[in-house]
């Protein structure tokens, strides 16, 4: 008996839609059995669009035959995304996987296509057509399968002129929604997949950077090692205008490390003053492979050779030990000073639970202590200190004191930092 349009028919728990209820397929986007293409990419590209018109995905399954051997492939196979049977997968504490539920329920809707040969002529014939499922269509969620989302070559001409000039992705996906006059979220990919694309460009050319960097801006100083694979370790540079710069503002210097935040998983340092204006001047930049005493002195080295020997008066870090011994040994008669900032910061941190009530007694009068005038005052106060809130065998107090040279103002009053006390 023939099934009436418009209805749904039930066939061992699949549902099979005769017609498009919702009208939404028009007839000649619908496969049918001995349909004709010129290519398979043709026919899938023809079965993905009748997809995502009913509100699903699918997936190249299985091919018969390998081009170059023989015939070549001679059949192809379309899925519905959700076909096959749900497997139970083993977890591993030790490897922290994520227990993610399968997306496939058995589903039954395919396509398969056969090559076929008419003297030299070639073309693909559709063999079975089935269009049944067991789930429900994701109209208008399809676009969110990872099928559909697509960026078009426009969209990433577009990305590239963004990220070049620094553009987070977040206000790429904002800029093209208002440049196509769309509404949140009606951009043909996600921002992930934005992500991914300018993450894989920026990869693409990544083993030749360095030499981009050093032929493309020709007043670029520089000074780089390689390690045994050939492969870039450290570099510092510094442009013409910046070492000008370092002539005649050149008297305090802050160098300043992330760690690793970049592209490259490299620390990188800079090392900045203040002008005339109080105005932040840039000297110069480094990227090291490690955080090694041996690394910041190669850096320390490399930066006053391209400053033509000339140390600074005072310089200013975070409290690292490493930088402490770098430049000790490169910079023997720079004033060095570690920034209060990060020390303040460990205060509660160090202190509070050990003080519980009476941290904000202990935070006022450290801060009295900070300011002395004197070293003598200083140092008499630092003992009443620790005696009142008894703290002698206190670790951090202990090299607090040790390193009191290094971040405590009475200390650092009669070298030149032009105010600055942080980095």
């Amino acid at each position: 008996m023939e099934t009436p349009p418009n209805e749904t028919m039930l066939v061992e728990g699949f549902v099979s839609i005769v017609e498009n209820p919702l009208e939404r397929v028009p007839s000649d986007v619908v496969p049918y059995h001995e349909k004709i293409f010129s290519s398979h990419d043709g026919a899938y590209e023809f079965y993905k669009s009748f997809a995502k018109a009913w509100g699903f995905s699918l997936r190249r399954q299985q091919t018969i035959g390998k081009e170059g051997d023989g015939n070549g492939t001679t059949r192809r196979y379309y899925v519905c995304h959700k076909d096959g049977h749900l497997t139970n997968k083993e977890l591993f504490a030790n490897k922290g996987e994520r227990d993610r539920s399968s997306k496939r329920c058995n589903c039954g809707a395919d396509m398969s296509i056969a090559k076929v040969m008419d003297y030299d002529i070639s073309y693909w014939r559709v063999v079975t057509f089935v269009n049944l499922r067991n789930h429900d269509v994701l109209e208008p969620q399809v676009r969110f399968l990872p099928a559909y989302r697509n960026i078009s070559e426009s969209y990433k001409l577009h990305i590239q002129q963004f990220s070049k000039v620094g553009i987070c992705v977040r206000d790429m996906m904002w800029l093209l929604e208002i440049e196509r006059n769309l509404k949140p979220g009606e951009l043909p990919f996600l921002d992930k997949d934005m992500y991914n694309f300018v993450c894989a460009t920026n990869n693409a050319n990544r083993d030749n950077d360095a030499h981009i960097l050093l032929t493309k801006y020709k007043q670029i100083k520089y000074d780089f090692t390689v390690r045994e694979d050939n492969r870039l370790e450290h570099i510092v540079w510094s442009h013409g205008s910046c070492s000008h710069a370092y002539e005649i503002f050149g008297d305090v210097v802050v160098f300043n490390t992330t760690y690793r935040s970049n592209g490259y998983s490299m620390p990188f340092g800079i090392w900045v003053g203040v002008n005339n204006h109080g105005d932040t001047c840039l000297f110069g930049c480094v990227l090291l492979r490690d955080e090694r005493v041996q690394s910041f002195s190669w850096a320390m080295k490399t930066f006053l050779g391209l400053m033509n020997g000339t140390m600074s008066q005072t310089i200013l870090t975070d409290q690292d030990l490493a930088h402490k011994v770098a430049i000790y040994k490169e910079l023997p008669n720079t004033k060095h000073a570690f920034c209060i900032w990060h020390l303040l910061s460990k205060l509660s941190g160090w202190f509070s639970l050990f003080l519980c009530k009476r941290y904000n007694e202990f935070d006022t009068d450290f801060y009295k202590l900070y300011n002395h005038e004197s070293i003598e005052d200083f140092e008499e106060g630092w003992h009443a200190l620790v005696n009142k809130f008894t703290l002698h065998s206190n670790r951090h107090i202990n090299n607090m004191w040790n390193l009191k040279e290094f971040w405590a103002l009475p200390y650092l009053r009669s070298h030149f930092f032009t105010g600055m006390k942080t980095t």
